[in-house]
Formats: structure tokens, C-alpha cells, sequence
């Protein structure tokens, strides 16, 4: 299989590689034996908000193994794990050895990533996962808080559920809800995620300014040199396309839901880390991220393109700006206007959950 799984097999918006997904997988393979050896699909959900100090034997010695691999062929290993900020800590505890490097997307422009590929593609996958990640863990007392508090609605999945069944059942809740809930999952997962990094983490990149921003993707290259010791270059292709970082801000939830929902992650990250959350640097950095999000919602990516590598460091321009978009926002909800038109607007979320319904089958 691993020769059919490239970056120009499915709409990706990945760069073209020179070889295909995995292929660094495949001395690992056993003829006649499934998978490789000591890997268990249950990591990639299990256990995501795991504290530093658990006690996770057959994770660590899963990542030691790949680690040992590359070290036999004299190679420098470099790992990346999509669904893995909950528990940084934990690497950082079992593998004080590395750089640890978390990777963040703007919340509004990754689901809008995940709404264009249901939409345009018929795939529910990436919508489907974050939800289905917080029913894994439902029992963590952090998610129960993140759903209460985001109002969000999960998929029933047996604990018993293979992944095909619960995709299946992550599936079937899709088709059942407006985008409006999807958004309050995925951003009870980005939440809570973000909140889980520790300070003490080597370094942050921002993938939306990497395409947005020369300087910051010259800043970024110079810094992670310095932290790895190797000299390496982040070309304009190591980042999403303009083209799809401006397709990727369109939400599908009405500006006032997206609204709501920054307010409620924002109580969330209150509730976890105090009143003065937003005052640590890497709080501040969340705070900018999710006023980002709510500008993009307000005006599109126009905001992204708009800002220099000056502003995107002071945090306190964006949270001004979203501020005065809050207060618009505010006298829209309390205007007369806004409470005649109700069940006018209410018509369009669910015309859209019929194209949802249509785009999903």
C-alpha cells in the first residue's frame, strides 16, 4: 500500500513529496504479520490529556523503539504526532532528551480545513475525529468541564468500539448536527489542548503565519537551527498554501455561534488556569490565536494577510481589535432588528444541514 499513499492521491493541500506517506515505516514491516511491531491503534486516542507523570509502558516503549530505529541507520529521528499536544508533558518527562516543538493552527482556519473537506470533498474524517477524541476521554473531569461549558454534544461510542464503529458513529452524528455543534467540539478539544502545554515547552509555530509571513517563517527557521543544531530552510511549501488558508476561514456556523463559542473557550481557559491565564506568555499567545479566530470570523482572512510581523508579536493589537468586535457584536444581538429577524435567520442553518446531509452521503 505505502507507494499509493502520496500527498497528490487525495485533496491534501500537502506539497508534493518525493516519496509517499510512511515510507520511513516500511523496514519496519513483517511479512505476513499486520502493522509494526508493538504499535497499537488505541494511541492515537487514548490517553491524550495523560499528566507527565502516568504510567504509559507500551507508548513509551513504542516511540524508544522508533527513536533506537533511526539511531541504528545513523540517522537524527524526528517524530510528529498529529494528535499528541494533550500530552506533551508526558513527552517531555519520558524523553528529556529531545526538542520538544508543538505546532499550532489558528482554530478557525484548522476546522474551516476539516468544514472544506465534508463540504467539497465528502469527507467527514477530520470533523469527526476531534469529537471522537473527546468521547475517548469523556471521563476525564477537564472534558466533562470543556463540554459543559461549550455546550458541546458528542457521538454515543460504545467503549467497546472498534475505529471503524466509532468513526461510523462520529459519522452519523455529523449528519444529525449544524455546524454550529461541530465547531463547539472541535474547539473544546483545541481549548483544552492548548491550555495542556507546558511552559517549559522548547518551542511554538504558528502554521498559518509561516504562509502569511516571511519574517516569521525567517524567525522560525533561525530559531529551531539554534535549538536542534541543524541548519535546515522552511520554504513557502513546508506551509498551506494562501489559497488554502483563505478557503479554510469559512466556518459554515453563523458568525454569532463562532462568537459564542470564543467566549466560551475563553471562560474554559479561565476555569483551567485561573483569571490571570492570559498573563503567562504562552497564555498570551492562546489569547492572540483565539482573537484571531474571532476577527477571521468577523472579516475573513483579510485580518491574516493585513498584519506584519511587528503585530503579530504584540498580542495586545489583536485583543484590542476583537475587542471592538465583541462591543459590535454585542449591539447587533441587543438591536431591535436582531430580534425580529430570528426565525428568518433560523431558515438558513437548516438549509445548510440539508447540503451537510447531501455532501456526507
Amino acid at each position: 500500500m505505502l507507494p499509493s499513499l502520496r500527498a497528490d492521491t487525495w485533496s491534501s493541500h500537502h506539497p508534493r513529496l518525493t516519496r509517499p506517506y510512511y515510507h520511513e515505516y516500511a523496514p519496519l514491516l513483517r511479512n505476513g504479520t499486520p502493522g509494526v511491531d508493538g504499535f497499537r491503534r488505541a494511541f492515537g486516542a487514548a490517553n491524550f490529556f495523560a499528566d507527565a507523570a502516568a504510567e504509559l509502558p507500551e507508548l513509551r516503549a513504542y516511540i524508544a523503539m522508533l527513536l533506537a530505529h533511526a539511531a541504528k541507520q545513523g540517522r537524527r529521528p524526528v517524530l510528529k504526532f498529529c494528535r499528541s499536544i494533550g500530552r506533551v508533558a508526558w513527552m517531555q518527562r519520558n524523553f528529556p532528551g529531545a526538542v520538544h516543538v508543538v505546532v499550532l493552527r489558528n482554530p478557525a482556519t484548522q476546522f474551516g480545513s476539516a468544514y472544506w473537506q465534508y463540504i467539497h470533498n465528502a469527507n467527514p474524517y477530520f470533523l469527526a475525529m476531534p469529537m471522537l477524541m473527546l468521547a475517548r476521554n469523556r471521563d476525564d473531569a477537564r472534558v466533562a468541564e470543556a463540554l459543559e461549558i461549550l455546550r458541546a454534544t458528542l457521538p454515543l461510542v460504545p467503549a467497546e468500539a472498534d475505529g471503524k464503529a466509532a468513526l461510523a458513529a462520529g459519522y452519523d452524528h455529523l449528519r444529525q448536527t449544524l455546524p454550529a455543534d461541530w465547531y463547539r467540539c472541535f474547539l473544546a478539544l483545541w481549548t483544552l489542548a492548548a491550555h495542556s502545554i507546558p511552559e517549559s515547552i522548547d518551542c511554538v509555530i504558528d502554521t498559518d503565519l509561516l504562509a502569511l509571513s516571511t519574517s516569521y517563517r525567517a524567525a522560525s527557521q533561525r530559531g529551531l537551527a539554534v535549538l536542534t543544531g541543524v541548519p535546515f530552510e522552511l520554504g513557502e511549501d513546508d506551509a498551506p498554501s494562501d489559497g488554502a488558508v483563505r478557503a479554510s476561514a469559512v466556518l459554515g456556523a453563523p458568525r454569532a455561534a463562532v462568537w459564542q463559542c470564543h467566549q466560551a473557550a475563553t471562560v474554559l481557559l479561565s476555569a483551567r488556569g485561573g483569571p490571570d491565564w492570559v498573563d503567562t506568555e504562552l497564555g498570551a499567545r492562546i489569547g492572540a490565536m483565539l482573537a484571531q479566530a474571532n476577527l477571521i470570523a468577523m472579516d475573513g482572512t483579510g485580518v491574516l494577510r493585513a498584519r506584519t510581523f511587528e503585530r503579530i508579536a504584540n498580542r495586545h493589537d489583536l485583543l484590542a481589535r476583537a475587542e471592538r468586535a465583541e462591543r459590535a457584536l454585542d449591539e447587533v444581538y441587543a438591536s431591535y432588528f436582531w430580534r425580529v429577524t430570528t426565525k428568518r435567520r433560523s431558515i438558513h442553518p437548516r438549509f445548510e444541514s440539508s447540503q451537510h446531509e447531501y455532501a456526507g452521503r
